[in-house]
């Protein structure tokens, strides 16, 4: 009665798609509330709010609330698993201060961003966010050689990433274009 070989890796292959795709899908959502916020960026800048820094509010509602859900989460898997100890090993400052460090940033990021939309337009959020997106995977991924992330990867995979970013690099220099036209 046992199972057929491969069968979990396959499984576990299947759920890591499910996982990026749903993950894709929810960054999305994100900047769907972004633009869903902006009656709350109009308000502040009615309050004499410099445009360019009235979108800051807008993130609020996603920051806190995502705050309260992925908090409340890990609260409970630590509660249940009674792996609080794991938090004061060897080590365990320094990870919280890269998590800072870390959470700071994409603090900083999407404010970038929200500041950009000001810049972009009437399409701000909708051009926005896929070349916000795309430059982030490139980022990454250049990040990535420097880091010798990719040194022992088969070559078949890195032409495969070359690819891919050449995709988006295209991708961001049409949507630049475009935008400029309308």
């Amino acid at each position: 009665a046992g199972s057929e070989p491969g069968t979990k890796g396959r499984s576990l292959f299947l759920t890591g798609v499910l996982v990026c795709i749903l993950s894709g899908f929810f960054s999305a959502c994100n900047n769907l509330g972004f633009e869903w916020g902006k009656p709350i960026g109009e308000a502040a800048n009615r309050m004499g709010i410099n445009p360019l820094f009235a979108t800051f509010p807008q993130w609020m509602p996603m920051f806190f609330s995502g705050y309260i859900v992925i908090g409340g989460y890990m609260l409970g898997k630590m509660i249940r698993h009674r792996s609080f100890d794991k938090f004061r090993g060897p080590g365990s400052v320094r990870d919280f201060l890269l998590a800072l460090v870390l959470g700071i940033l994409q603090f900083i990021v999407l404010m970038t961003y929200g500041m950009a939309t000001v810049y972009i337009g009437r399409l701000g959020t909708t051009i926005g966010y896929a070349v916000f997106i795309a430059t982030s995977i490139i980022f990454a991924n250049v990040l990535g050689f420097f880091t010798g992330e990719w040194r022992n990867a088969p070559r078949q995979a890195v032409t495969t990433l070359y690819s891919g970013l050449s995709v988006l690099v295209l991708a961001v220099v049409v949507l630049a274009i475009a935008n400029g036209r309308m």
